[in-house]
C-alpha cells in the first residue's frame, strides 16, 4: 500500500468528486482515477461510486474513512514533529479550537508575542463543535482550549486560568441583585450559551451547565459574544463569565451581579492529540497562550462603575 493512495482516498470521502478531488491535490483527474483503480484493487471493493453528479463512498470507505483519517493525521504529526520550528521562518498553519470567550481574552493577549516571533505563520481559530473530540483525535484541529469538564480524559492537558461566572442584565434592570440563588433567577427569561458540548455527553458536564441554567434557558446561542445584542432594552439575562461580562459592560448598556457564595467558576485548559506531544512548533504555540494566561488575571480586571439607580456607568480609575 502506497500511502499517499489514502491521501487521495481522503480526499475523494470530503469531496465526492474526482474533478474537485484532483484540484485540491493539484494532481490531473487521469492521476486521480488511476489511484482509485488501485484503491479498489487493494481493497476489492468498489469503494466510490457514481450517483447522479457525485461519486457516493460504499459502507466499505464509509468504515475505513475513520481510521485511515487518523492514520493519516498521526503520520503528519510524527513528520511535523521530525522538523525542528524555527519560528522567525516557518509558514505553518495553526487551527485552534475554541469559543469566544478565549478569543476575546488570553487568545487577543498572545497575538502580539505570537506574531512578533513568527511574522509568517497563520492562525485558523475555529468553533468547538459537538463531535469536537473527534476532531482533535483526527487531526482537524491542532489544539483545543476548552473548559476542563469537555475535555477528553486520555489526551494531554494544560491548565490555563480559571474564571467567575455572573449574571448578565440591562443596565436599568433593577430586578436583578447580587447574590440572587437559582431559584430566584428562574424567575428571569434566561439566554444560555451552548457552546461545542456533545450532546451525548451533555450529563457529565453538570457544573457547566448548572453555571448557565441550560436547562432553564428559553433560548440558546453558541457565542457569548451573541447576548449583549439580546438582553440590552430587556428583562432578560444570562450566566456569563466574569472577564466577558466586564468588556461588555464598557461597550453596552448592560451591568453584571456576582452570583451567590459558591458560585460556580470555569476552568480553562488547553488540550493537544497525544501523538503530537513532541511537536516543538505547538509547544512553543502553547507557551505563548501559558504566558498571556499568566498575565490574564479577571480578579484583577478593574469593573465598570454601576449605579443601578441613576442608570449610569463608566469605568473605574
Amino acid at each position: 500500500m502506497d500511502l499517499n493512495l489514502l491521501v487521495i482516498f481522503q480526499a475523494m470521502m470530503d469531496h465526492r468528486s474526482v474533478t474537485y478531488t484532483s484540484r485540491q491535490l493539484n494532481l490531473t483527474q487521469p492521476a486521480v482515477s488511476n489511484a482509485l483503480q488501485r484503491l479498489r484493487h487493494y481493497f476489492k471493493d468498489d469503494l466510490f461510486v457514481m450517483s447522479g453528479s457525485r461519486m457516493v463512498p460504499t459502507a466499505l470507505s464509509e468504515r475505513l474513512a475513520e481510521p485511515i483519517k487518523a492514520l493519516l493525521a498521526d503520520a503528519g504529526a510524527m513528520l511535523t514533529a521530525a522538523r525542528p520550528f524555527e519560528p522567525a521562518t516557518s509558514d505553518r498553519t495553526f487551527v485552534v479550537g475554541t469559543s469566544d470567550h478565549v478569543t476575546d481574552t488570553i487568545l487577543s493577549g498572545a497575538l502580539n508575542a505570537v506574531f512578533a516571533e513568527a511574522p509568517r505563520i497563520r492562525l485558523d481559530i475555529v468553533p468547538l463543535v459537538e463531535d469536537q473530540w473527534s476532531a482533535l483525535e483526527t487531526g482537524d484541529v491542532d489544539l483545543h482550549v476548552l473548559p476542563y469538564e469537555f475535555a477528553p480524559p486520555d489526551q494531554p492537558t494544560i491548565e490555563l486560568y480559571t474564571d467567575r461566572y455572573v449574571v448578565l442584565c440591562d443596565r436599568n434592570n433593577g430586578a436583578v441583585h447580587s447574590g440572587m440563588t437559582h431559584d430566584q433567577l428562574r424567575q428571569f427569561r434566561i439566554i444560555g450559551a451552548l457552546m461545542g458540548v456533545p450532546r451525548k455527553m451533555r450529563g457529565g458536564f453538570a457544573p457547566q451547565m448548572t453555571a448557565r441554567l441550560i436547562d432553564q434557558a428559553s433560548l440558546t446561542v453558541k457565542q457569548f459574544s451573541q447576548l449583549p445584542f439580546m438582553i440590552e432594552d430587556s428583562d432578560r439575562i444570562a450566566i456569563i463569565p466574569y472577564s466577558q461580562a466586564v468588556m461588555f459592560c464598557r461597550r453596552f448598556r448592560l451591568a453584571f451581579f456576582e452570583l451567590g457564595s459558591g458560585g460556580p467558576y470555569l476552568r480553562m485548559v488547553a488540550q493537544v492529540n497525544r501523538a503530537r506531544e513532541n511537536d516543538t512548533g505547538l509547544a512553543w504555540f502553547i507557551d505563548k497562550l501559558v504566558d498571556a494566561a499568566s498575565t490574564f488575571r479577571p480578579d484583577k480586571i478593574d469593573d465598570p462603575v454601576v449605579d443601578p439607580a441613576a442608570g449610569t456607568a463608566s469605568d473605574a480609575d
